[in-house]
């Protein structure tokens, strides 16, 4: 049983490496192509030799591991006469690797430099709006608290005796507290119209980085695809070559 996986390349700038990992994007075309293949491999492979050169490869490996690891004491022996040269099928010259889809891409350092920045910048905006939110509520709650006190100043001014000390000393004190939640208030205003005016300059700053760092990903950002047999030659040129068969309704699809 044959069957076909989505593998996407990567860039990992801690190693400074290229990575081939198992896709995990399920609705890709790749990955309805895979899929497709997982449940058709053998009549797909009818008029795509690739495909059936790779399925002969593993029958092959599979039963020559089997021998060699369980049932042949002698390698020399299983290498000599267990496996026959000419049983190895030559659908390919020497110098060339099946593919069905060999893919090429240029640009993967700078599209993950982009995407660091771009993530910075999300994450940058969200705490942002998270922070500012936090001392707008603190600003509307000092103006609701100041325009209670307010209220209770304006009654303690229609009671007061100004001929008693006492209640004169008592307005006094919800005077005061009225004029600390005003300043407070102010003070608050102050932090809150600061904090947006630095962030303003900060996301300003993090925006053009991002863009720069796009424009670059854009211009050299490339994938080209060969489908078919591609030829691996050190030096030689990529050629695409056809694959043989009747181009039926299958085929197509």
């Amino acid at each position: 049983m044959m069957g076909c996986e989505v593998r996407a390349q990567s860039f990992n700038a801690s190693s400074n490496k290229f990575e081939d990992a198992k896709s995990s994007q399920p609705h890709t075309s790749a990955a309805r192509v895979a899929e497709y293949l997982n449940r058709n491999y053998d009549i797909v492979a009818r008029f795509v030799p690739e495909l059936l050169h790779c399925k002969r490869m593993a029958a092959l490996l599979a039963v020559t591991h089997w021998l060699l690891e369980d049932h042949i004491g002698s390698k020399e022996l299983a290498l000599q006469h267990c496996v026959p040269q000419f049983s190895v099928p030559k659908d390919f010259p020497e110098e060339n690797v099946p593919a069905l889809c060999a893919v090429h891409e240029k640009g993967l350092q700078e599209e993950t430099s982009f995407k660091k920045l771009d993530k910075e910048l999300h994450d940058l905006m969200s705490q942002f709006q998270a922070t500012k939110k936090e001392k707008q509520a603190h600003l509307e709650n000092l103006q609701s608290s100041a325009e209670r006190q307010k209220s209770i100043v304006e009654n303690a001014h229609k009671s007061v005796d100004q001929y008693s000390s006492a209640s004169v000393k008592s307005y006094n004190a919800e005077v005061e507290k009225y004029n600390a939640l005003i300043e407070a208030q102010r003070v608050a205003a102050d932090s809150h119209n600061t904090f947006v005016t630095s962030m303003q300059k900060t996301l300003q700053a993090a925006t053009q980085k991002r863009n720069a760092a796009a424009v670059d990903c854009n211009s050299v950002r490339t994938t080209c695809i060969f489908v078919g047999g591609v030829d691996l030659q050190v030096g030689g040129k990529v050629e695409v070559k056809p694959v043989k068969g009747k181009a039926d309704s299958l085929q197509k699809q």
